[in-house]
């Protein structure tokens, strides 16, 4: 083996980031990675906390519990299952004769989870209850049942600038190393 064959070898094993070889590929798949997460849970985050501060606006009006029960999703992943359990509350309620019917129960609100989570939800709004609907005036088919906001859109909103920081840390990082060599 030559020494300029033996040299070329030695430096694709050890290239540093910022030489346009494969450690750079895959810094910017990581960086993006991190802005896209960031970005996406900045606005859902977002958007939940909005919502949520609107919801404390909107009128109400008493509507009733049709169906309350708690489904489950078993998840697969690789080797290992796990069972996901949802409050599944849906409710029915009338504006100026129109019927609309909804199962949001807020903004913010988990989605699934542990299943002592679901069965309290379900059990706060058993089928046949009267219940308070609160509703878009602009648009009266979205409605939800608790208004104010809830700490999981806060966690989103947090989750989303921890993953745009990394996003920016890992830029720092890489223009740092070209620089060096540059």
């Amino acid at each position: 083996m030559t020494a300029a064959m033996k040299n070329t070898q030695e430096d694709s094993r050890s290239a540093p980031i910022g030489d346009g070889g494969k450690k750079d590929k895959n810094m910017i798949i990581v960086m993006l990675a991190m802005f896209a997460a960031g970005i996406f849970m900045l606005a859902l985050g977002g958007y939940e906390i909005k919502g949520s501060r609107e919801t404390s606006n909107w009128p109400s009006i008493t509507g009733t519990i049709t169906s309350s029960s708690v489904r489950t999703e078993t998840r697969r992943e690789s080797n290992k299952t796990s069972t996901v359990y949802f409050p599944n509350v849906q409710y029915r309620y009338k504006i100026d004769g129109q019927p609309y019917t909804s199962s949001r129960i807020a903004f913010g609100n988990a989605s699934g989870g542990r299943k002592s989570f679901a069965q309290d939800v379900v059990e706060k709004y058993p089928s046949a209850q009267k219940i308070t609907v609160y509703y878009d005036p602009d648009d009266p088919q979205y409605a939800i049942l608790e208004t104010g906001f809830t700490w999981n859109s806060i966690f989103i909103f947090l989750g989303g600038i921890v993953f745009f920081a990394a996003g920016v840390l890992c830029l720092k990082t890489y223009l740092r190393s070209k620089q060096k060599q540059g």
